[in-house]
């Protein structure tokens, strides 16, 4: 199971966002909203895998270059919006603030990609980045279920309805089993 999952790791990192995104908005939606998200990420994964796969040969290799690149992709919006006092900073320059944070965001990543891919024990580092990805999952799972379980034990169903076309807010309905 361990190896299985160590050969996976970056299928982890694809998979967070959308578990990270939920929990943050679990009060606002409901689980059924991840399903499209999930797949998206998948294809996502998949068609990055694809690629690799012809381009590289070295499975170790594979795998980390897979991850950074699910991380980049997923994460450059929290890089820009991280450092606000960089986009004031570029504000006076020719060119637009937001191209310089992705060409800065970009060299970092392949500069990142270059120090991993440069470790003699890649087993290690995989290793690594399986407990990595399976914390990314885990926590925010590990809030999901309790709220979810608590949403579906429930009694009462708050609920917005309308009445001749008055909105009224947070109405109990009680559920009838």
């Amino acid at each position: 199971m361990i190896r299985f999952i160590k050969k996976i790791y970056p299928f982890f990192f694809a998979i967070f966002p959308v578990l990270f995104y939920y929990n943050a908005n679990r009060h606002e939606t409901t689980i059924s909203s991840i399903f499209f998200p999930l797949a998206l990420s998948f294809v996502l994964y998949a068609v990055v895998y694809g690629i690799l796969r012809l381009l590289v040969k070295d499975r170790s290799a594979l795998k980390l270059i897979l991850a950074l690149v699910i991380f980049y992709f997923f994460s450059y919006i929290h890089f820009a919006n991280s450092l606000p006092w960089l986009k004031t900073a570029l504000s006076n320059a020719k060119l637009p603030a937001g191209y310089v944070l992705f060409a800065i965001y970009t060299l970092l990543i392949i500069l990142l990609g270059t120090f991993l891919l440069r470790f003699k024990k890649r087993d290690k580092l995989a290793g690594a980045l399986t407990i990595i990805g399976v914390y990314l999952i885990i926590y925010p799972i590990a809030q999901i279920i309790p709220w979810e379980l608590s949403r579906v034990k429930s009694e009462n169903i708050q609920k917005d309805i309308t009445v001749d076309g008055v909105e009224i807010k947070n109405v109990d309905i009680k559920r009838h089993s």
